[in-house]
């Protein structure tokens, strides 16, 4: 079977054909090998893209449905093997560090050798990093083994966000909602996955999530090395050429000169504190300023899971309703950003004003949907922004970013609260308000070198020569 191609699967959903200097259209073909896209290569209809994005969707939910598992044992795991508490938040963040230093590199590995191989590879690292741990008696085997987690992660979603960017540049009227449901099926993972997890962990034990992690990555991959097309589109393996554009455009100091990338950083910034903020600040004040118990806990949690996944389904449709009344089509996802963001805000200042559960309830319950709705909403942004010659890389940096916020921000918001009641929350309202004002200030101008108009063209239209991806 061809890698870049999956030719052998007899389905040939593209035919890589886009020269080093212009990017050719991403065409989906039949069996016989004709090209059915050709007469509209801005077709909006989801029909275009359906079975690979439907593939696609499903070993996402495989995926996430093993991760969401492993939410019920990270707390047991540590103690389960004889690990202190200091020493199983070293093994939870050893992902997250791997990650972090390899985000970029993987990126680049996206854009010069292809999605798949870094879906693929990535996917079959996740597996036996997590079965490893899933038999680990020592600490050092844990370590080594959580670390080549987050290695495997780093390069399967680098794949991952620019194979969905090349579907939604195949249909870019369907660009929300391709992504909206990428958020949905996500959700759906992590509402699903604690309820498996915890029924293992009671009849299996702690250690039983990590063999489902690697039970449902090791079947998405095999699905994907199978049925998923290569849809970066360069018809050879790395050239120097292809080599030199790909580091010409990648680094991420670049990126950053540009303000659409710098609001993108600041986007992500106040998702990355408010994704902390759930798992340290807010479980904190519930328990220690309003006396919940686990299970009212737990509750909390699933209505936070529920509101987000009613969020991530809604903004996708917004966004691409909104976008008929602006020239820019992302101008619609600008506005659900920095709405969503600021309601989420609100729920957190709101959540500290409150002295009971049910009115805490509420507006932590404001602001899972404000969190929920930014997210398929930053993608989006995300995407439209992405040079097409870089676009794994420009997309790995948010990515980079949450990371380093995942690492630091525990600390820092549980020193807020022991200063405060509720300081976590405070902290992470007041970052998501002046991410909100700097996304804003910076998100008005196009991409590197024309507008996000521009990079759907380049993606749809072979003699077009962009100036920059």
């Amino acid at each position: 079977m061809d890698a870049r191609t999956g030719s052998g699967t007899g389905l040939n959903f593209w035919a890589a054909q886009r020269s080093v200097n212009a990017p050719a259209p991403i065409n989906i073909n039949d069996s016989t090998g004709k090209d059915v896209g050709a007469k509209d290569q801005n077709a909006t209809s989801l029909s275009a893209v359906s079975f690979p994005l439907g593939v696609f969707l499903v070993g996402q939910f495989l995926l996430f449905c093993g991760v969401g598992a492993l939410i019920p044992a990270l707390p047991l795991y540590g103690k389960y093997i004889g690990l202190g508490d200091t020493v199983t938040g070293v093994v939870i963040s050893a992902p997250a560090v791997a990650m972090l230093l390899l985000n970029y590199s993987a990126g680049r590995s996206s854009d010069t050798y292809g999605r798949k191989p870094n879906i693929v590879g990535g996917m079959l690292g996740i597996a036996a990093a997590d079965a490893v741990t899933a038999m680990a008696t020592s600490l050092p085997v844990i370590i080594v083994a959580r670390f080549a987690l987050g290695a495997g992660r780093a390069y399967a979603e680098a794949g991952e966000r620019a194979f969905l960017t090349d579907l939604t540049a195949r249909v870019p009227g369907n660009r929300g909602r391709i992504v909206g449901a990428y958020q949905a099926v996500v959700a759906v993972g992590f509402v699903v996955g604690p309820k498996i997890g915890g029924v293992l962990v009671e009849n299996y034990g702690p250690a039983s999530p990590f063999g489902a992690v690697a039970l449902a990555s090791g079947i998405a991959a095999v699905g994907y090395a199978w049925l998923i097309p290569e849809t970066l589109g360069n018809a050879d393996l790395p050239s120097s050429a292809s080599m030199s554009r790909g580091s010409s455009a990648g680094s991420w100091t670049k990126l950053l000169r540009q303000p659409s990338q710098r609001a993108i950083a600041a986007a992500a910034l106040a998702n990355g504190i408010g994704r902390v903020a759930k798992v340290v600040a807010v479980p904190l004040f519930a328990t220690d300023v309003l006396g919940a118990s686990p299970d009212e806990l737990g509750t909390l949690f699933s209505l936070w899971s529920l509101g987000g996944l009613v969020a991530v389904g809604s903004s996708g449709l917004v966004v691409d309703r909104l976008k008929n009344v602006s020239s820019d089509p992302a101008d619609a996802a600008r506005i659900v950003i920095c709405l969503s963001q600021l309601g989420s805000a609100a729920g957190f200042f709101l959540a500290v004003q409150t002295h009971s559960l049910q009115s805490f309830a509420f507006a932590t319950g404001l602001w899972s949907i404000g969190f929920g709705a930014a997210a398929p909403a930053l993608e989006t942004f995300t995407q439209s922004r992405a040079p097409p010659s870089a676009t794994a890389e420009a997309l790995a940096l948010p990515k980079s970013i949450g990371d380093l916020v995942f690492i630091i921000g525990p600390a820092s918001l549980g020193f807020a609260n022991t200063l405060v009641p509720g300081g976590g929350m405070l902290v992470s309202a007041f970052v998501s308000v002046a991410a909100s004002v700097a996304f804003w200030i910076n998100s008005g101008g196009g991409t590197m070198g024309g507008s996000s108009t521009s990079v759907v063209s380049s993606s749809s239209s072979s003699s077009s020569d962009p100036s920059e991806t």
